[in-house]
């Protein structure tokens, strides 16, 4: 895993194969949009995605549907990101996500969480917005 900023922008990025897979596996991409594999975090707020084209796409972490989709590429260089003690083994997440109406700028609304805790909250944030959405009988994403 490589981490780092480029410019304003913090990346996670999973360059061994293996990693990806798991990391796809782990978070659902596998079962939300499928033959899409995780290759890392842009902002701790996207997903970088790699299409079966070989494309690169960015989907938010929460709402993880289809729709979504945004074509996006990484830097040629990742050897060039700036490394950051204060944010390394860190994800930033918002306790109460944007789509749910939680506040970027509300200190209060900022947590930091390792990947283990990134991975069941984003799996538990993206259950709750299908149960609203089935609710609503939106079958779109």
């Amino acid at each position: 895993m490589i981490t780092g900023w480029h410019g304003d922008e913090h990346l996670i990025v999973f360059e061994e194969p293996l990693e990806a897979i798991d990391m796809t596996r782990r978070y659902g991409i596998d079962e939300r949009i499928p033959a899409h594999t995780l290759i890392g975090l842009r902002g701790w707020d996207d997903f970088i995605l790699m299409s079966p084209d070989r494309g690169q796409k960015i989907v938010p972490t929460v709402p993880l549907i289809v729709n979504e989709l945004t074509e996006w590429r990484l830097p040629n260089d990742l050897s060039a990101l700036e490394s950051d003690p204060m944010t390394h083994g860190k994800i930033k997440w918002y306790v109460t996500p944007l789509v749910f109406g939680g506040s970027p700028t509300d200190e209060e609304n900022i947590a930091w969480v390792t990947i283990d805790q990134h991975v069941e909250l984003v799996r538990w944030w993206n259950s709750k917005y299908d149960d609203i959405r089935n609710q609503q009988g939106d079958s779109s994403g």
